[in-house]
């Protein structure tokens, strides 16, 4: 008698099709699925976001999107949680929002300027750091000096621009880093194989004064997240130069960040 496999959580699911799992992640999801079903999943999945896509204003839905996570930031803040975290699921914001959030106009940001490879730069034309507020006015994309007060939540994306690799950090005021792409030192620094994504989960600013910056370093080959952390700690202890000066790395690599300006709560 064949024994019947357990099926994988909705929310697992969906973090599987979106290709926002880890290796060991992605082996346990597809491990209680046979093949048949993971494809009718994903024929599933494509038909859905084609109707969405077809039928529902991204505006519409975006406006659903930021109540619900203004809800969630209240029963955050409620429950007195650490302000530093990430604090958000987005694997719920579905295929209209998603674009919403994306397909903003383009924001260049000039202080880190791309690493020089030797004058190829075919493959980095398109690479850009994202990062969006929500505002009770609307979800915000942010340009560098933007103020921000504690508290706020932050959701990070990125445009990969043909990069098979990277890693999306954040220095602040203290000097403090906090590394968000991959989420732990020891995993792939694999990009998504989607061209543009938007991370799972938002991040909440905590009281660091001054600023925070997130800096993303994408490769073509696989980066060390060692090597990338320490780059970004050295940095962090020079406050005239880690708000706008590329972190040196041996490895070839481009760059992208983006810094905003700390203020105290009105």
């Amino acid at each position: 008698m064949d024994k019947r496999r357990s099926q994988p959580h909705p929310l697992e699911l969906e973090k599987w099709l979106l290709e926002e799992q880890s290796a060991s992640e992605r082996a346990h999801t597809e491990a209680c699925l046979d093949e048949s079903e993971r494809a009718q999943h994903r024929r599933d999945d494509a038909a859905l976001r084609a109707r969405l896509l077809e039928t529902c204003p991204p505006e519409q839905l975006a406006r659903a999107v930021r109540a619900r996570l203004e809800v969630e930031v209240r029963a955050a803040r409620d429950a007195r949680r650490p302000s530093r975290r990430y604090a958000l699921g987005a694997a719920l914001v579905t295929a209209c929002a998603l674009l919403a959030l994306l397909r903003t106009p383009e924001v260049h940001d000039g202080s880190a300027a791309p690493v020089d490879r030797g004058g190829e730069r075919a493959k980095g034309v398109g690479v850009e750091l994202r990062v969006f507020r929500q505002q009770s006015a609307g979800i915000e994309r942010l340009v560098s000096g933007t103020e921000v007060t504690a508290h706020q939540v932050l959701q990070l994306g990125y445009a990969r621009g043909g990069f098979r690799f990277g890693v999306l950090l954040s220095i602040d005021g203290r000097g403090d880093v906090t590394l968000h792409v991959p989420r732990e030192p020891g995993e792939s620094t694999a990009l998504s194989s989607r061209s543009e994504h938007l991370l799972s989960e938002a991040y909440e600013l905590d009281d660091a004064p001054a600023f925070e910056r997130f800096i993303l370093v994408v490769a073509e080959e696989p980066l060390s997240v060692e090597q990338v952390l320490s780059a970004a700690r050295a940095l962090a202890r020079e406050p005239s130069r880690a708000r706008t000066a590329p972190l040196p790395l041996a490895t070839p690599n481009e760059q992208r960040s983006l810094w905003v300006r700390k203020i105290a709560n009105k």
